[in-house]
């Protein structure tokens, strides 16, 4: 950030630069609809999915703050006294009442 390198971020097997933009590419493939629609949020997506999968849990912290950086995203830090409850969360709820 800031036009300063960080720390690498660590993931679960060694990956190559190709291979990332490689998976990157066929995320985009498959989530892009052949129609149009918004291809920033699409691309955040994408890039989430393929590029944030492979490392591990404190590199995704990092990853995420940095992706939030970039676009923009609001910066949300939770604190454990406000986590969400098991089986409190919206989508718990909507799968319950759809059973």
């Amino acid at each position: 950030m800031n036009n300063v390198q960080g720390t690498k971020l660590r993931t679960i097997v060694p990956l190559c630069s190709l291979n990332m933009i490689v998976q990157l590419t066929y995320t985009l493939d498959a989530i892009i609809p052949k129609t149009g629609g918004s291809l920033e949020m699409l691309f955040i997506l994408a890039v989430y999915w393929s590029l944030g999968a492979g490392l591990l849990e404190e590199s995704q912290e990092k990853f995420d703050y940095y992706c939030r950086e970039l676009s923009e995203f609001p910066q949300v830090v939770d604190k454990t006294e406000r986590l969400a409850k098991l089986g409190t969360h919206f989508f718990i709820k909507c799968y319950k009442i759809a059973i």
